[in-house]
């Protein structure tokens, strides 16, 4: 168990003022079996209005409008969670998970990923869930190449898949196809890591009725280096912010993102 410490911020710049912005963000820390919020403070760019929400994913939503001109847009959430209270996300036996089964565009499976989950397949998945997507998970990892740029957001599973590189959206993508073949519900997941950079992404699997997380970008079980922000059925029920304006600018985004830990 660790208490850690995160500071998350985002920073938009447009090159003319824009006006009538709406926004729409997903960067607050959920609590889950294995993590609990201690403390959470937001700053961010005055709003004309706000409010939160929660989506139908339970994700924590942050909803708002700037109705005036400006050049700049920023949201910084920093606080302490603590983690590593458990080695699983949550218990459940709910019929809405089967969403979770569906593939989406950006998972839908080619003849090639068919065919590699069937050299993984067990006779019986029945008893032996969590040690094929443990497997999964490993053989991804050691058949893919993190190569940052080979990929963009709208990069499939499938084409992912077929040029073994991509970034962690990407073995998060093909990790979902493969568990949703197999007859598993699976879902992405947005958060942050101890360290510095960017957020990060990973997937959550039901086996046995206990969802569990796992990192193909690292090979790892999601334990108490990790903070969970939100999850679903792929990269696009994630997006951190979301927005629209009025006015013909161009936008430049930055991210900085620190966790570490504050006890061992």
């Amino acid at each position: 168990m660790e208490q850690l410490y995160f500071y998350y911020n985002m920073n938009i710049s447009f090159n003319f003022p824009v006006s009538k912005h709406r926004f729409s963000l997903r960067c607050l820390p959920r609590d889950t079996l294995r993590q609990r919020v201690e403390s959470i403070s937001l700053d961010m760019t005055s709003p004309t209005w706000q409010s939160r929400d929660m989506d139908s994913f339970g994700n924590g939503i942050i909803n708002g409008c700037i109705d005036g001109n400006h050049e700049n847009f920023y949201v910084t959430v920093e606080g302490r969670v603590k983690s590593g209270l458990d080695i699983l996300e949550e218990t459940s036996e709910s019929v809405s998970d089967k969403i979770f089964l569906a593939q989406t565009p950006l998972t839908k499976p080619s003849d090639e990923l068919k065919d590699y989950c069937k050299t993984l397949l067990p006779v019986s998945l029945d008893k032996n869930e969590y040690d094929f997507v443990l497997r999964l998970m490993r053989e991804l990892h050691e058949n893919m190449i993190y190569s940052p740029g080979t990929t963009t957001i709208g990069t499939t599973a499938a084409q992912a898949f077929s040029q073994k590189t991509g970034v962690c959206q990407d073995y998060a993508h093909i990790m979902l196809s493969l568990c949703r073949i197999a007859g598993l519900p699976a879902r992405y997941v947005v958060g942050l890591i101890n360290g510095e950079g960017e957020s990060h992404a990973w997937v959550e699997v039901l086996c046995n009725g206990v969802w569990y997380g796992f990192d193909p970008t690292n090979s790892l079980l999601v334990n108490s280096e990790y903070i969970k922000l939100s999850h679903g059925r792929d990269y696009n029920d994630c997006i951190i912010c979301r927005g629209i304006f009025c006015g013909l600018a161009q936008q430049k985004q930055s991210v900085s993102v620190i966790v570490k830990s504050e006890q061992g």
